[in-house]
């Protein structure tokens, strides 16, 4: 009975294995899969051409067929090149339609003197000198330096230390109070009661004292 065989299929030599393939394997530090498929069809390739009839002398034939492998393969880095740059391109293209924002335009800040803290109801306003309202404003509690009698919310804090009076550190159960601007002014508006704050160690909570703070307003425009 005859025996057939045959050889499993080899790559066209005349397809590069794509840049994007990496030459070594980065795991094994060993040729890839791909590559090596590649140079092996080169090297098939040569031999059928190295035959009785070829008009070719076999060391020609070689240098040909490797002169063209190695031509293709100096090629690769510009063709990744050309991918690259083409991704980029793309990119550009896609933040080109991105709202645009004023990135060069500076960012204008203010921040005021202390004011005084109120005992009860009433009102705190200052003037930011800006000519819209600001994006962003806070106004904060700022602890003098002023001792404190022992065991109260004020003697907690230290000198400089800031409470967040449009914030979460603040507890409204026994005052109410406001925090507003416009384009001219910010204000902090009280009833009843300076805000009540927890103490700095965590625990209770009390009322703070204007002796013992005042108020700073900030703000900023973008």
């Amino acid at each position: 009975m005859p025996n057939f065989t045959c050889d499993p299929p080899v790559p066209n030599p005349t397809n590069i294995t794509p840049p994007r393939v990496p030459f070594l394997d980065p795991v094994t530090n060993t040729i890839t899969r791909e590559w090596y498929r590649f140079f092996l069809s080169l090297f098939r390739t040569v031999e059928d051409n190295i035959d009785s009839e070829s008009t070719l002398t076999p060391q020609f034939a070689a240098d040909a067929e490797l002169g063209a492998m190695f031509d293709a393969v100096a090629n690769a880095p510009q063709l990744l090149s050309g991918e690259i740059q083409q991704q980029l391109d793309t990119l550009r293209q896609e933040l080109q339609t991105l709202p645009q924002i004023a990135i060069n335009s500076p960012v204008t800040q203010f921040t005021s003197t202390l004011q005084t803290l109120p005992a009860g109801n009433s009102a705190v306003t200052v003037s930011h000198g800006g000519v819209r309202a600001p994006n962003l404003f806070s106004v904060v509690a700022r602890r003098n330096s002023t001792a404190a009698p022992g065991g109260t919310v004020d003697a907690s804090y230290a000198a400089d230390d800031e409470v967040q009076i449009n914030g979460p550190d603040v507890i409204s159960a026994n005052t109410t109070y406001s925090v507003w601007s416009n384009a001219t002014q910010l204000g902090y508006v009280q009833s009843t009661n300076p805000p009540s704050v927890t103490f700095k160690g965590g625990g209770n909570n009390g009322n703070i004292s204007g002796t013992y703070w005042g108020l700073i307003f900030y703000c900023i425009w973008l």
